[in-house]
């Protein structure tokens, strides 16, 4: 998978969000299993999830993350995850990690059919100016929803 990556038992979760988050303590922890090499996603009771890096992440860049979460919340036609905050790295969990409030429902298929139906110039054009950095943010992006773009 990754070089160098880090290791995370529920208990190091529980412990280290129960420290930054002790309003969270009480919750009990689940790890969620995902296909995903990228992170190591936690539930925290219903209504909120920890997000561990497998590979040492920054709390700046953590919190950019967070702010562009918050941002495409608020446009979002969609329920989207918000940011509760970041947890500095210790010596417990040597990266910075993230809890946000969990969105319930099913894990969308990796094309849905409405997405097919959307114009794979815009997508494709979209996907890579915010992807690469280009000059589109997500508050430039004009709201998407099933009943405009219908499959």
């Amino acid at each position: 998978m990754h070089e160098g990556r880090l290791a995370l038992t529920e208990e190091t979760a529980a412990r280290v969000i129960a420290q930054r988050f002790p309003a969270l303590a009480h919750l009990p922890i689940e790890r969620v299993r995902t296909t995903g090499t990228v992170n190591t996603i936690v539930r925290i009771g219903d209504g909120f999830t920890a997000r561990f890096p497998l590979v040492t992440e920054s709390a700046e860049t953590l919190a950019a993350e967070a702010a562009a979460m918050e941002e495409l919340a608020d446009v979002c036609v969609v329920p989207s995850p918000r940011s509760l905050g970041i947890g500095a790295a210790t010596a417990q969990y040597p990266s910075a990690w993230s809890v946000q409030t969990w969105v319930p429902g099913e894990t969308c298929p990796a094309r849905p059919p409405a997405l097919r139906a959307y114009s794979t110039t815009q997508s494709s054009r979209r996907s890579d100016d915010v992807y690469a950095g280009g000059s589109a943010t997500i508050s430039t992006l004009k709201p998407w929803s099933f009943s405009t773009h219908p499959a």
